[in-house]
Parts: structure tokens; sequence; C-alpha cells
């Protein structure tokens, strides 16, 4: 494996080169009323400039001194993901952000298993690692960070606007294409609700092994997440209907 391969997973090359064309986050902060940090490790230097507490969310973010082309790109996308989060939401998943840019930008991702920074390549274990760098330099001077985090980006006024019945069948189609790449039937895999506007209920059949299932999961949220671009959330339910006529009726979303 090259240099550049350890630092990304190869898959992700070409999305890296999309969605990095240009660097456009290199290079130091400029002038503002906003908090700076910056952290610098053997790999590279992060910046940040935040807005005001109780949030002190991300308002700029550059990055500087990285040698690997790939690894250049990569915080390039990562200052992208992590501008308008808050600090505890950019330490706690600035990465992951990251990553889903790329895997947005390539689905067809051939990376085993459930993907993570740590399976991705060790560059977003870089990434990580400035930004909680940055967490760390901020709660030395001004206090710590809360640490609960409840984030969650808006959602669009698309699936605001829709009722429960009509989410669930707007993403059928997402359903079938992910079902039918695995090999599964209608009884294997199925969305049972919605709770809540964002926490979708997902059935599996008694055919799909254990193993299985938080991968299925797994990949499903992504590709729902990247087709709709709302971050909804998925959690399993084990199958208690085995009749496909009934589990068709959608339920009636409980009030909040």
């Amino acid at each position: 494996m090259t240099a550049v391969a350890e630092v990304v997973h190869p898959d992700l090359l070409p999305a890296l080169q999309t969605v990095a064309t240009r660097l456009e986050f290199v290079g130091p902060l400029g002038a503002d009323d906003g908090t700076h940090y910056a952290v610098t490790i053997p790999e590279a230097t992060l910046a940040v400039s935040l807005g005001p507490a109780p949030t002190w969310t991300v308002r700029t973010a550059r990055h500087a001194g990285a040698r690997d082309d790939a690894l250049q790109r990569l915080l390039d996308v990562l200052c992208r993901a992590i501008e308008g989060l808050p600090l505890r939401e950019a330490a706690d998943h600035g990465a992951i952000h990251a990553l889903e840019c790329l895997r947005r930008a390539s689905p067809m991702i051939a990376i085993p298993g459930i993907v993570t920074a740590r399976s991705a390549g060790h560059g977003f274990l870089i990434c990580e690692a400035l930004i909680r760098g940055i967490v760390r330099e901020h709660e030395r001077r001004a206090g710590s960070l809360p640490t609960e985090n409840f984030w969650n980006p808006p959602l669009s006024e698309t699936w605001w606007n829709m009722d429960a019945a009509a989410r669930l069948k707007s993403l059928n189609p997402i359903v079938e294409a992910v079902r039918g790449a695995a090999g599964l039937g209608e009884n294997d895999l199925w969305l049972a609700r919605i709770e809540r506007v964002t926490r979708i209920i997902v059935g599996f059949g008694t055919a799909v092994g254990h193993e299985q299932k938080p991968v299925l999961l797994r990949k499903l949220e992504s590709e729902i997440r990247r087709k709709t671009g709302d971050r909804l959330e998925l959690y399993m339910e084990e199958m208690k209907d085995d009749n496909a006529i009934r589990r068709l009726q959608p339920e009636k979303e409980p009030s909040p």
C-alpha cells in the first residue's frame, strides 16, 4: 500500500480529488473578532476562529504544513465540513462529517464492514487529533466545554412538509436499492415506522444474520442521508410480523 493510500482509503481518492479539486482552506486565518486557536502536530497545523459562548461555533478553519497531497486535500474537506459547527460537534464528529462529504461524492465505496474514520484512512485520525487538540487548547484557556452534544443540522423543508406516510414512501426506492444490492427480499429488510420526525425504525427478517444487521443498517443510513440530504437516524427493530401486507400500512407518527 502506498503512503497516499495510507492517508485515505484508495476507494475514496477519486472523491477526494473531486471534492477538493482546489485547496480553498489552506493558509492563515484572516483578521476577525473571533477567538483564535492553532494546533500543530507533526503532520499539519489546524487553526480556527470561534464565535462566542456557549456554542463556540467554528466561524473559520484553515490548515497549513501538510506535505502529503492527499492529506492537504483531506484537511481542506475537514475545514469546509467544520465551519458553522459548534466546537463540541466539530470535535466529536468533524472527521465523520468530512468522510460523509466524500461518501456523498462516491457512493459505491468498497471499504469492508461499517465505514469509520479509522477504516477510511489514517488521515481521518489526523483530522480528529487536530480538532480535538483545538478543544484541549480552548479548555485550557477558557474552561471546559459541555460534554453533552445534542446538535443536529436543520431538516430540509421537503422533509418537514411531508407526513409520516409520505416520508416512508419517499424512502422506499432507497430501501429497495440497498435491499437489491444485498440480495434481500421485502421480508428481509423494511422501514417499520418513523418516530419523532428523524428517527427511522428498521425491521429485519429472520433470514438476516445478527452480524449483517449493523452493516446493513449503516449502509442504509448512509444512502438515505446521501439521497435526502437530511441527517436522519436509523435504529433496529426485530421482526414481529411476517405479514408483508400488514407491514406496508404506515403507522401514525406520535405527537411530539
